[in-house]
C-alpha cells in the first residue's frame, strides 16, 4: 500500500485512492473498535499504546499530551528494537 505525503512513489489520487483509503480506514476500525490504531503499528504495539495512554490519563502526569507521549514513546521502542 501507497504512504500518505507521497512517500514511496506517485501520490494516487481519485476514487480509487479515496476507496483504498476507506478500506483501510474500515479495517482499523474492526481491529480497535472505537479506538484510534497507531499509524504503522503492530497490534502489540497498539496494546502497548493504549495502556500508556491509559496510565498517562489516570495519572494527571501528561496533561492533555497522553496521546502523544504514549505514541513517541512506543515509536522509540520500536526504533531501539530495529537498531539491535
Amino acid at each position: 500500500m501507497s504512504h500518505e505525503h507521497g512517500q514511496g512513489g506517485a501520490a494516487r489520487n481519485g476514487p480509487a485512492a479515496t476507496l483504498q483509503q476507506a478500506v483501510v480506514l474500515e479495517l482499523n476500525l474492526e481491529i480497535m473498535p472505537g479506538k484510534k490504531h497507531l499509524r504503522g503499528a503492530s497490534s502489540k504495539e497498539q496494546r502497548q499504546y493504549e495502556r500508556i495512554k491509559k496510565s498517562a490519563k489516570k495519572s494527571g502526569r501528561y496533561g492533555k499530551r497522553a496521546k502523544e507521549v504514549a505514541a513517541r514513546t512506543v515509536m522509540k521502542k520500536r526504533a531501539q528494537k530495529k537498531k539491535k
